[in-house]
């Protein structure tokens, strides 16, 4: 199991919480100080862990000092935070206790990156959270579907900037955009193979990351998370729907709450004894149907046109019959 949580920017004070819609406004802080909102952070992600699902540290590098939502609104940009600042530092407590998943911000950090929204910036995702944090597992978008901050780039481009960035998970709550998300990656995909080889491995390791461990003494020092790295497929939790191989190694475009389509299984398909009585009643009946009308003929001693129809209609009622319950038994399970 996965939760996108916790939240784990910082809002300076309560009076900046009032103009920090994203965070602030909503009061989803754990605290005005990075020391705290880094052990609550920590602890939460640690109480994921030990209840079997996965944590989410999120929105690197911070939306604490935004004034805008980049839900809701575009060209969100934080001025103050800067490589190395003291604001990330609750990220980096979150993943050293080996939590598995990250998220990245939409907005612009213009002291970082002024040109790209941080989910597309190579100096940020893959230069301080690969490079700075020393993060080895995935990397997760915020949301690439109705995010008015991504409304200028078309869904293609969202999710190809994301990954070629070094993300490795494109989130949408927008199922519409999915089509043209997929068909962008994989042609990307097919054009640049080294692409899709290097977020599949650490997608799989995190599969399993997550379990309930062992019940550990009160008295014993917090264990860290599950090593993504390490971690095996759960044999219970993951229960795969059955769909085409993507590209070799390749990353996948997801939605995590896209309502699914309902499915309609295919009928059981008939027993073999089950084919063998249909085809011998086709068979029967277009047999009495023959027999009819030559016994009509031998009544009257003349031949009709409707009785010579009637013959050839049931000898080919009777074939077609036979032929399909012949091929029905073929597809059967062997």
């Amino acid at each position: 199991m996965l939760d996108l949580a916790p939240v784990t920017d910082t809002v300076p004070s309560p009076a900046a919480a009032a103009t920090n819609p994203p965070i602030g406004v909503l009061r989803r802080e754990y605290g005005y100080d990075t020391a705290t909102v880094a052990s609550h952070a920590t602890a939460f992600a640690q109480g994921l862990s030990d209840a079997g699902v996965s944590a989410t540290t999120k929105h690197f590098p911070g939306l604490g000092r935004v004034t805008a939502n980049p839900d809701t609104s575009s060209g969100v940009t934080d001025r103050t935070t800067v490589r190395g600042d003291a604001y990330v530092q609750p990220f980096r407590a979150v993943v050293d206790g080996g939590a598995g998943f990250l998220m990245m911000s939409t907005a612009y950090y213009a002291k970082i990156d002024p040109t790209h929204p941080a989910a597309f910036s190579s100096a940020i995702v893959t230069g301080m959270v690969r490079g700075d944090l020393g993060f080895t597992g995935v990397v997760v978008s915020d949301d690439l579907g109705n995010a008015r901050q991504v409304a200028p780039f078309s869904p293609g481009t969202r999710a190809v900037s994301f990954l070629r960035a070094g993300g490795d998970l494109v989130l949408t709550v927008n199922p519409a955009v999915l089509p043209a998300m997929d068909d962008a990656v994989l042609a990307e995909a097919r054009a640049i193979p080294p692409f899709v080889r290097r977020s599949m491995p650490r997608c799989r390791g995190a599969a399993g990351q997550g379990r309930p461990r062992p019940a550990a003494s009160p008295h014993a020092g917090a264990a860290p998370l599950a090593d993504p790295a390490r971690a095996q497929p759960h044999p219970v939790r993951v229960r795969p729907r059955p769909r085409p191989e993507p590209p070799a190694g390749g990353p996948r475009t997801v939605h995590p709450m896209a309502a699914r389509p309902e499915e309609h299984p295919d009928p059981e398909p008939l027993e073999t004894d089950d084919v063998r009585l249909v085809g011998l009643g086709i068979a029967l009946w277009a047999l009495a149907l023959v027999v009819l009308a030559v016994l009509q003929v031998a009544s009257v001693g003349d031949v009709q046109p409707w009785w010579l129809a009637m013959c050839v209609c049931g000898l080919a009622l009777g074939l077609v019959g036979v032929r399909y319950c012949q091929r029905r038994r073929d597809a059967l399970p062997r």
